[in-house]
């Protein structure tokens, strides 16, 4: 965990901010959660959508690795490659760019669980583990995927502030569902980084 290859790339072309300054008075605006399960993911690339988040992240230490279906890693032992996983499903993936991770559900002292139907074993040998907020603090960039739908707040379930969403935003601090972002001029603000099990922030920077 402390020699970490951090991998430059732009993973999700910016979304079109056209709500620049946030509004604070525009009735449209909503903030309540239930309207987080509105934000689409078009303008993701590199982005699978994924049955579970999970408390964070595998990146393969090489191009192949195999799968198990109990923890003792001995039955229905299959094999994988990076470049075109079969029973896997990496939530960001562009493997040219060194680009392939998977959530995990649990981490063991001899395994990762991760679940894209059923439950699959994977050997932690095999992998690099990083908490989410490991992974968002090692990040150049991180944005809304709908401004509208999830802005900038002054705390978590806040009320919404005033800052350009043109700026350029980091992530400082995660708090559960909730990211502490800022910009170049030291201003703070909070967004919603996921909603139930799905991603509601952009990621300009994979580690």
């Amino acid at each position: 965990m402390n020699n970490l290859f951090i991998f430059f790339f732009i993973v999700s072309c910016k979304t079109d901010k056209t709500h620049s300054p946030q509004q604070k008075n525009d009735d449209s605006v909503k903030t309540s959660v239930e309207v987080k399960d509105e934000i689409q993911h078009q303008d993701l690339e590199f982005y699978n959508k994924v049955e579970n988040l999970g408390i964070g992240l595998l990146k393969a230490k090489g191009n192949q690795f195999y799968t198990y279906n109990d923890s003792s890693l001995s039955t229905n032992k299959k094999k994988e490659g990076l470049y075109n996983p079969k029973n896997v499903k990496p939530i960001f993936f562009k493997p040219d760019y060194n680009i392939f991770y998977l959530t995990c559900l649990i981490e063991n002292e001899t395994y990762y669980t991760i679940n894209n139907g059923n439950k699959i074993y994977l050997n932690k040998d095999d992998f690099e583990f990083y908490t989410w907020e490991t992974f968002f603090e090692n990040t150049t960039g991180i944005g809304s995927i709908d401004w509208k739908l999830n802005p900038i707040l002054n705390k978590p379930d806040g009320d919404i502030i005033d800052l350009d969403i043109n700026d350029d935003f980091i992530a400082v601090e995660k708090k559960g569902d909730w990211l502490k972002i800022r910009n170049n001029a030291l201003n703070t603000g909070w967004i919603k980084w996921r909603f139930k099990n799905k991603l509601l922030i952009e990621v300009y920077l994979l580690i």
